[in-house]
């Protein structure tokens, strides 16, 4: 194969083959050539499809190589410039320094990251490493930068000009501002840990909207911290935490904060390894069931611990139902469907289950295993995975591309199922308003999606579903807000699809039509 370089950032099938560098050989078996899978390993990779096609040539980067960034999209000091705005977070917890265990700041380019200062710089680089198996893995996960003064000085050297500083409780400036000053003198020659703010990361565009979704994703952070031990969260709960008043506890002041929660983004933050108080058995036992699963409902912890601490974060640390997630979205897969929410989280649970067995298994046919594929085996909850490889076995590859075909055929009929195919009349005025005549339309048919719309029922205004072409125009399109011009939707389709030239009163109208007729729209 033809050598070329895997930027980490990006999300497609990487192979090792650089014996100058990593004295790294592939075994020239079908199965590693056939392998269309993402391992991020720097500038050390080349880019291959079955059939050892290279499909694309990329760059890689050299902090990823040297271990101190997660991804190349995030090698360079990201304050250049300076900083407008520093918030304290925390107070306490083994990474506190000075009083805050974690900085809000936002940049002059108008991002925010999260600051670190504090904590040993070995739990910094294995927070790191744990990221770079994140990104590998499509799970969501902001990106890291390790900076010192040397790298990145403008931190340093800039000055604060008119940047606003507060504490967590959003008071304290002077204060504030003190610690973060003493931090940064503290840390001048030490490894400072950086990280995009959870709720202004983006993601490669190689991560699919599936995989974006709120429930693949809640399966897929969960699969990721078994696997590399980070407790804190979910998995050091048990079965019966709602009736341990200590744990539940702990569920509702400490764990549901760490994690990046809102009801359409789930992202993983503050990652760690090998932790304690991870309830391994639980992980085990969770295992055993994925073969005979079919559903994430089917699954023991997912029940009694995943799905129930989700519902507790969606209303601010009291109990309820996973089914008041609210309205299921087909937009962003959001809100609870009571069969494709349960499918997409068992999906996000196996994919990355599978995904983490094949990068070990990838490396396993090499000479010399690199530091990443080091870093995975030595992670415990991937010691329990290959533990049980006798059980999980090749049926956990055909649950995975089972559960795929099921999401994506669901998904694409049920998109297809919202969506009408009307006919378009577009009319104008005539004879001094006293008459209308229809007009050109630069298309016949339009292909609409639809919605839910605000109605009058029963003296009540109520959400109502559209069902049909015409209750989008008497919803949407209605004669009076399309005469007084308040209308901008129907602006909009007039512009898209009416030719009635440049007289003012132009109505659309639609109305349903074959489905056929859409087939071009």
């Amino acid at each position: 194969a033809k050598l070329a370089t895997c930027d980490s950032s990006l999300l497609h099938c990487c192979l090792i083959h650089n014996p100058n560098r990593l004295g790294v050989r592939l075994a020239r078996s079908r199965m590693l050539s056939s392998l269309l899978f993402t391992i991020f390993v720097g500038t050390s990779a080349v880019r291959t499809l079955e059939g050892g096609h290279v499909i694309e040539k990329t760059r890689g980067c050299l902090c990823f190589d040297q271990g101190i960034c997660s991804s190349c999209d995030m090698e360079e000091c990201p304050f250049v410039g300076g900083i407008s705005y520093v918030r304290g977070l925390g107070t306490g917890g083994t990474d506190s320094l000075n009083g805050f265990a974690a900085w809000t700041v936002k940049a002059v380019n108008g991002k925010h990251y999260i600051v670190k200062f504090g904590g040993t710089e070995t739990h910094k680089k294995e927070a790191l490493q744990a990221a770079q198996i994140a990104h590998a893995l499509h799970v969501m996960t902001p990106k890291q930068l390790l900076i010192d003064y040397a790298s990145c000085a403008s931190l340093w050297d800039e000055g604060f000009g008119d940047a606003s500083f507060e504490d967590h409780e959003g008071r304290n400036a002077a204060t504030t501002k003190a610690a973060f000053i003493k931090s940064l003198d503290d840390k001048r020659m030490s490894k400072i840990a950086v990280q995009e703010h959870a709720g202004y990361a983006t993601f490669p565009s190689q991560i699919t909207n599936i995989e974006r979704s709120f429930w693949y994703q809640a399966g897929a952070i969960s699969a990721f911290d078994w696997i590399t031990g980070k407790s804190d969260l979910f998995n050091d709960l048990s079965l019966e935490w709602n009736d341990d008043i200590e744990e539940e506890d702990r569920a509702k002041t400490v764990y549901r904060h760490n994690i990046y929660f809102d009801t359409r983004k789930l992202v993983a933050i503050d990652l760690g390894i090998n932790m304690q108080e991870v309830t391994w058995e639980l992980w085990d036992q969770l295992l055993e069931q994925i073969p005979s699963s079919s559903s994430a409902t089917d699954l023991t912890w997912v029940k009694k611990v995943l799905f129930p601490m989700l519902a507790m974060m969606k209303a601010g640390g009291d109990h309820d139902s996973i089914e008041n997630f609210g309205r299921f979205k087909l937009e962003d897969l959001s809100g609870w469907d009571p069969q494709l929410s349960p499918w997409l989280t068992m999906l996000g649970l196996t994919k990355t289950i599978k995904k983490a067995l094949e990068m070990l298994q990838m490396f396993a046919a090499a000479e010399t295993a690199p530091a990443h594929a080091q870093f995975l085996s030595s992670l415990t909850g991937m010691q329990h995975v290959t533990a049980k490889v006798g059980t999980l076995g090749e049926s956990l590859s055909r649950k995975v591309q089972q559960l795929d075909n099921y999401v994506t055929r669901e998904v694409k009929e049920r998109k297809e199922a919202s969506y009408v195919c009307c006919k378009v009349e577009c009319t104008r005025r005539w004879g001094y308003g006293i008459g209308r005549s229809k007009c050109k339309v630069k298309s016949e048919h339009a292909l609409m999606k639809l919605e839910t719309a605000l109605a009058f029922v029963g003296g009540f205004v109520k959400s109502v579903p559209e069902e049909s072409c015409e209750d989008i125009t008497s919803y949407r399109l209605s004669k009076k807000t399309q005469m007084s011009n308040q209308n901008q939707e129907a602006a909009k389709l007039r512009d898209q699809y009416c030719d009635c030239g440049n007289e003012k009163k132009q109505r659309i109208k639609l109305i349903s039509a074959n489905r056929n007729d859409c087939s071009n729209a």
